[in-house]
């Protein structure tokens, strides 16, 4: 049941290039480039991701205001953009997308599909005290792949690659920031994905955020070739085009269905088999209906006949699956 959930949870994910997570030539008022911090606590821009490799739970940004510093005003006019954005999210579809994308990959896949996204997501939260901004690593999520990357080149350059590595968290890297990036150098180069890792990558620096227009990205990347740049963004990236996402997490996460017949089952207790009113259960030679059904389609028919109440949404070719619970509430 996990693997089918898993499986499905995949689909849902969008590779397209309305996906922010695959292609983002340009900041969103939703998005902050990480180097535009340098140096607003002394401090260089790459030592927030520095603190958030080792772990640190609270990180310093900048102040909510400073009458003396107009770019400290416009990074906090930003980061409440981004605060409400997250809130707004969360409230209407119960995901946390921010976070901060670290490095950026830049080219295109064997088939020409442009490619400018993070390879590596943190979970961040981010709020003030009243004073200053403050960033603080997210307790439930892990340090993990851009998923819709991966997925994207596998369906893209027509490879597999194992779960393992979709599903890498980070857990046994090294809080060293160095000591992390070569972990993930050698991780990747074991793996069957093709990623340009430079010197720049290595050293202990971001460069700022670079933004194109499709046709400039189109003109100056070749096909199969993708690199890796210390670029890195705050902002919202979600995962999948979908809303059923966040439901198919929780489901996968409390493992209480062994199989789908049993999932099913749940949603109608017709398992059950409930008695009509004339006290026979419901069999399956009682059920006519002009095409075949599968067994979520006829578990809603089952709960109809036995006199419950069911709501029926779905695809077009369920139509006539609707058009039967109907005719039979009717009649």
């Amino acid at each position: 049941m996990q693997q089918v959930l898993k499986s499905y949870l995949k689909k849902l994910t969008n590779l397209t290039g309305q996906n922010k997570s695959l292609l983002m030539l340009r900041l969103t008022a939703s998005d902050l480039d990480l180097h535009d911090l340098d140096f607003v606590y002394q401090k260089p821009s790459f030592d927030i991701l520095s603190q958030l490799i080792a772990g640190k739970t609270e990180i310093n940004l900048c102040e909510i205001a400073d009458s003396r510093n107009v770019k400290i005003n416009e990074v906090s006019s930003r980061l409440k953009k981004i605060q409400r954005q997250d809130a707004l999210v969360f409230e209407e579809r119960g995901a946390k997308d921010l976070y901060i994308g670290y490095p950026f990959v830049k080219g295109k896949l064997l088939d020409g599909t442009l490619i400018r996204c993070p390879l590596l997501f943190f979970p961040v939260n981010i709020y003030h005290n009243g004073f200053t901004w403050k960033l603080e690593f997210r307790k439930d999520q892990n340090i993990s792949f851009n998923k819709s990357l991966l997925l994207a080149y596998i369906h893209f350059n027509k490879i597999t690659l194992s779960d393992e590595l979709i599903e890498e968290d980070f857990d046994d890297f090294s809080k060293d920031p160095l000591a992390f990036r070569t972990a993930l150098y050698e991780l990747l180069k074991e793996s069957p994905v093709s990623l340009n890792f430079n010197q720049d990558l290595m050293a202990d620096k971001l460069t700022s955020f670079k933004e194109y227009t499709r046709e400039d990205f189109e003109e100056n990347h070749f096909n199969g070739e993708l690199k890796l740049f210390p670029e890195a963004v705050l902002g919202m990236f979600p995962q999948a085009g979908s809303y059923l996402v966040p439901d198919y997490e929780c489901i996968i996460e409390r493992d209480e269905f062994k199989d789908v017949s049993s999932f099913f089952d749940t949603r109608t207790n017709a398992a059950e088999e409930t008695p009509v009113s004339n006290g026979f259960k419901i069999k399956e030679e009682q059920t006519f209906t002009p095409f075949p059904l599968d067994g979520s389609q006829e578990n809603a028919i089952k709960a109809v006949k036995s006199g419950r109440s069911v709501v029926v949404q779905g695809p077009r070719e369920q139509a006539n699956l609707n058009l039967y619970v109907i005719s039979s509430v009717t009649l």
